[in-house]
Formats: C-alpha cells, structure tokens, sequence
C-alpha cells in the first residue's frame, strides 16, 4: 500500500502528497518508484493507492486532455476504474466458476442459486486490499473549484470541496489524519491557507505516516493552482527538494525559515544544491544530511 492525501488550501489551489515505496512483501525488499502521482491535464492529478500495476492500466484508460467539465472527468476515472476491476476478476476468479460479471454473484436472478462458498470466495477477492484488485484513486481537479475526489471498491466515491478540507487514503492513514488535524489547528481562524502554509501541512502529515509498516518516501507533490490569467497550471517540485524540507522536522527548526525553505523548494529557479545551501547556514544538520542527498 502508499498514502495519499488531498489538502484544498484555499480557492484556487488543490494538492496531493504521496509517498514512493513500493513494497514486494514476499522478499521483504522495498524500492521507491520515480511517480505515483499521474497528471491527467493541466486542471487535474491523481494519486493511486495499492496495487500499481493495475493503476497503471486504469490511467491508461483515462484520456489525458482538458476536461470541460468536472463532471465528465469524474466518471471517467470511475468507468477506468470499473472497467480494469471487472477485467481482473473477469480472468481469474468469476471465470473459475463460469460467471461472466460481478453483478451475476452480487443480483442473481431469482431463479438462480449460486453456492454460498462460491459467493464468499468472489466477494472475498473482490474486496481483498491485498491482491491485484486493491487500489483506491484520488482524484485532485480544478475545472470548476478546486475539489477532491476519492474512488474505492465497489467504486463509488466521496466529494471534498470546501477550503481547508482535506482526504487521506491508504497506509498509514490514521497517523496522517491525526497530523493534519493537529497541523491545521494552527490555522483555526484562518480562512485560507496560502500555497506554502498548505505545503507545510501536507509534508508534516507525510512524514506523521511513515510510522505505519509500508508507507515510506521519498515523497512527492502536485498541486494544480489557478494562476493571476485565469489558467490552471500543474506544478511538480522537486522530489529532492522537497524531501530536504521534510528532513528539517526532527531538528525542530524555527518556523521562519522552514517556511523560507518551502518558498524556495516551490521555486524551480532554486536549485537542491542552492537550497542545501541555505538548509545548511541556518539549521544544525549535519554531514549524513550531505550523505543522505548525495551532495
């Protein structure tokens, strides 16, 4: 599994974090994979939770263009979603007992009886967050407003839409909730946060999650944010980079300067080397800090 969360920071900006391990459980090995986080247009990202294999075949249903409407947008994911779901279970387990589809099991006709053991044991791979079928999606768009939607079995979803909202989904999910109500409890009487303070939060919440088996960085961001002509734009910092900022919790650094680290960190004039730089002149790390990024 990963973790994903959502954050909606203020009315022109959505974002999504999530971490990069993957984890091939039968050799106990763990690697980080280069992204988890699909740009779908310039209004729209995805996050995917659990297997990526079949992630992947679900994002390669989903046409990349520029919606119109988030609507359309919406259901398209869930009919990619349906669709690479009903495929799996098509080739495995339903043909097994020569059914042709889900609904055959979950609305047989009344005349037909079908074993409960049969029944128990597709309902169980259906649902088993273990196997191929296991993936959730996150779905951050700004076509209309900013919004959050999440897409899990049996594929129907939930709707965020509101500034300072926010959505996790996968391992480690109750650090990360607890994180982030904690983090914007800081910003209780704050209707808005600016793009920064929303980084802060969700990098907080990220790390909060690594304390769960499976959940680990580095970690990576996308936020679709409607700049001053009126026009979405996709921006992907530096994994690098931002996983600099992240290093900086442990060392309780003073807030001004982790913000200052952020500013730059969203900066793709900064370089990592420039802003190793400044991390380095005002905080106490130390040399694993060189070690760790290979500076």
């Amino acid at each position: 599994m990963t973790i994903c969360i959502g954050l909606i920071p203020n009315e022109k900006t959505v974002m999504l974090i999530q971490d990069s391990e993957i984890s091939y459980r039968a050799v106990g090995l763990t690697q980080d994979i280069a992204n988890k986080i699909k740009r779908i247009s310039d209004d729209a990202v995805m996050g995917i939770i659990g297997n990526p294999f079949a992630a992947n075949e679900m994002f390669a249903l989903v046409p990349s263009k520029n919606y119109s409407q988030w609507r359309e947008l919406k259901e398209t994911v869930e009919e990619a979603y349906h669709a690479v779901r009903e495929d799996k279970l098509l080739k495995s387990v339903l043909r097994k007992y020569g059914f042709r589809n889900i609904r055959e099991v979950t609305q047989p006709p009344k005349e037909t009886a079908i074993d409960s053991t049969v029944r128990e044991e597709i309902l169980r791979t259906a649902q088993d967050q273990s196997n191929e079928l296991g993936i959730n999606l996150m779905l951050a768009s700004n076509i209309e407003r900013p919004q959050l939607y999440n897409v899990v079995f049996p594929g129907v979803g939930w709707l965020e839409s509101q500034v300072k909202m926010y959505s996790v989904n996968g391992s480690g999910t109750i650090m990360a909730l607890d994180k982030m109500g904690e983090e914007l409890a800081r910003y209780k009487w704050q209707p808005q946060l600016s793009i920064d303070e929303g980084i802060d939060v969700l990098l907080r919440a990220g790390k909060a999650s690594e304390k769960h088996v499976g959940v680990g960085g580095p970690f990576e961001i996308a936020y679709v944010t409607k700049g001053e002509d009126g026009k979405n734009r996709v921006i992907n910092p530096d994994p690098k980079k931002i996983n600099m900022v992240i290093y900086l919790f442990p060392y309780g650094v003073d807030e001004r300067i982790m913000m200052e680290a952020i500013t730059r960190m969203r900066d793709d004039q900064v370089t990592a080397a420039e802003l190793a730089d400044y991390i380095k002149s005002n905080t106490q790390v130390g040399i694993e800090f060189d070690h760790y990024f290979k500076l």
